[in-house]
């Protein structure tokens, strides 16, 4: 019966874990275990303080994982209980305590998690304003209608251009999960990197995600090959996945990762000529990266040109809104003093 109280208390914490910003939550979490590591605190120490000093909802998680390492476990087996931790960042701490550099791969973790945070701050707060207008750009011309019909015309008047907005974003969130119960999740990812602009960002955003994922497991002591598949596996996108399963048939044939990426089209030429120059040099942890802050830098620049254009975007659309309210409006008006003539 405890285990079972226990068990459903996890799950709880599990799921509020899931609830809050889960980049934020992890990059935080991995510092400061990586922090406490470094200070010279043992991983039951460090695990003890962390469940001291987090709230509920990561306490509970953090307890259980206290635990399983009192139990004998270490904390990539006590780690595997939670769907909230990815295949990824489990092979990365179980390299980590293996090769004696888990402090360096907590903080590799952490800085991971941060860059995704940036990246979502960034798309949410470049949208924000964008969005609001467009809501009252709906909403106020039809004010109006309100006060001289009432509500009931009013809310005819919003509620199919609001269908559309927020069921374009229902949609947009659940497709998918829908094309892939479909078997069609490729035909979209294949569609959507060829969409200008945001298909680029995709692309430099799954290919950071890679070559960050494939540093941290390098670093960790895992070696090239089995360091390059499992960075494959966390690639999102179908297109760009199958075309990094390729080149990792290519390195199970001790081909050169420089050669064996290079028909690579979604690698642009600046990064494999680095990689190339890792290769010969021995410092292939350092360059990648190098490409991978080229790259960092690269996909920041694409989503700030495309945030400033969004919105002027918005204003366009709200502009033709608001013009077409008002011929809509003058129009009627004008019939209407016709009929009386």
């Amino acid at each position: 019966m405890k285990f079972k109280s226990l068990y459903k208390s996890i799950s709880k914490g599990e799921k509020l874990f899931l609830l809050k910003n889960i980049f934020s939550e992890k990059k935080e979490f991995y510092f400061r275990l990586s922090s406490l590591l470094s200070s010279g605190f043992d991983i039951i120490s460090a695990i003890s303080n962390l469940e001291k000093n987090n709230p509920l909802h990561q306490k509970n998680v953090i307890s259980f994982i206290k635990r399983e390492i009192l139990k004998g476990k270490n904390l990539s087996e006590a780690m595997k209980n939670f769907s909230l931790f990815s295949n990824f960042e489990i092979k990365s701490i179980s390299a980590g305590i293996k090769s004696g550099n888990l402090p360096e791969t907590l903080l590799s973790l952490s800085d991971y998690f941060s860059f995704l945070e940036n990246i979502r701050r960034n798309i949410i707060s470049g949208l924000t304003y964008p969005f609001i207008l467009l809501n009252l750009a709906i909403i106020i011309p039809a004010i109006p209608t309100l006060f001289l019909k009432g509500f009931f015309p009013f809310l005819g008047k919003i509620i199919i251009p609001f269908i559309i907005i927020y069921g374009s974003i229902f949609v947009f969130g659940y497709l998918p999960d829908i094309y892939k119960k479909r078997n069609l999740r490729e035909k979209l990812d294949e569609i959507i990197i060829k969409i200008p602009f945001l298909g680029k960002i995709l692309v430099n955003f799954q290919v950071v995600i890679f070559l960050k994922t494939f540093v941290i497991l390098y670093k960790a002591g895992i070696d090239i090959i089995s360091s390059f598949r499992d960075a494959t596996e966390v690639i999102g996108n179908e297109t760009i996945k199958k075309q990094f399963d390729k080149n990792f048939a290519l390195l199970k044939e001790n081909i050169p990762i420089s050669e064996a990426i290079k028909n690579n089209q979604f690698l642009p030429d600046e990064v494999k000529g680095m990689i190339e120059t890792g290769e010969i040099s021995g410092n292939m942890d350092k360059t990648i990266e190098k490409v991978i802050q080229y790259t960092e830098e690269e996909t920041k620049f694409i989503i700030n040109q495309i945030l400033k254009v969004i919105p002027v975007v918005i204003y366009l659309i709200v502009a033709a809104y608001v013009g077409y309210i008002i011929i809509s409006f003058y129009s009627g008006y004008i019939k209407t003093i016709n009929s009386f003539l």
